[in-house]
């Protein structure tokens, strides 16, 4: 490789904050994952029950409710961590243009 290991070294400085916000970004995503997820699949079971008791609609229309709160939330989180990610990645950029 040209430059030898100080590129690579670097190289992989430069690289360290993207990897710390793309880690950030993944640590946060997944859970929010697994909570749409497990209000998706609950919401599906309070449906299916209506078929027998239609009082069960409620309780998927208050289930939809609080999903529906908790990814709001979960949205304004990721939102911040991508930005952080894109500005990771743009002074990457500009450093690597920059050749500094």
């Amino acid at each position: 490789m040209a430059g030898g290991p100080a590129l690579k070294q670097d190289f992989e400085a430069l690289l360290k904050p993207l990897r710390i916000a793309d880690n950030d970004y993944l640590d946060e995503l997944q859970p929010l994952a697994q909570r749409a997820l497990a209000a998706l699949r609950s919401i599906n079971a309070h449906i299916r029950e209506t078929r027998n008791d239609p009082s069960r609609l409620a309780d998927a229309k208050q289930e939809f409710a609080t999903f529906s709160i908790r990814v709001a939330e979960g949205k304004d989180k990721a939102k911040a961590l991508l930005s952080g990610m894109s500005d990771a990645a743009n002074k990457l950029i500009d450093r690597l243009v920059k050749g500094s």
